[in-house]
């Protein structure tokens, strides 16, 4: 079964990425009003391949979950990483140059959540950094860790 499902999940991604790819492809070969109603049907597919994407997703760590009971605690130490991580960017981001950007209307409120979206990819990219400095440090034996 576990074969099974991953055959086919590759298969649906790769068609899924097809798909994806065809309004991207068009929208370089047409011009004039053609243009404006390709890009919306882009994308209105995009959000629907979005949202599978999504719903895979979930549907993966429920299932993982269903599979081993066991593992809900490190799923939920997992997300409340990524919470904890969101709340602190929202904390430390700044709206005040939403001045600058009054031709795509944006709100004080909708450049702080940019800002936020920004220092959280910061910090993970950084945190990322870090445990791939350290993973290559402790393989090499110049960390050692106590048992």
């Amino acid at each position: 079964m576990e074969g099974l499902l991953a055959k086919y999940g590759k298969w649906i991604a790769i068609a899924l990425g097809v798909i994806g790819l065809i309004p991207s492809l068009v929208v370089y070969f047409v011009e004039g009003e053609q243009l404006d109603k390709t890009v919306e049907y882009g994308l209105y597919l995009t959000y629907i391949i979005s949202l599978v994407a999504i719903a895979a997703a979930i549907g993966g760590a429920v299932r993982g979950i269903l599979i081993n009971p066991n593992g809900v605690r490190s799923t939920v130490l997992g997300v409340g990483f990524l919470f904890a991580i969101l709340v602190v960017s929202y904390l430390f981001a700044d709206g005040s140059d939403y001045m600058e950007y009054q031709k795509m209307k944006m709100t004080e409120s909708g450049s702080r959540w940019v800002s936020a979206g920004l220092n959280a990819l910061n910090i993970i990219l950084a945190l990322a950094t870090l445990s791939v400095v350290f993973s290559a440090l402790y393989r090499a034996g110049l960390i050692r860790l106590r048992k």
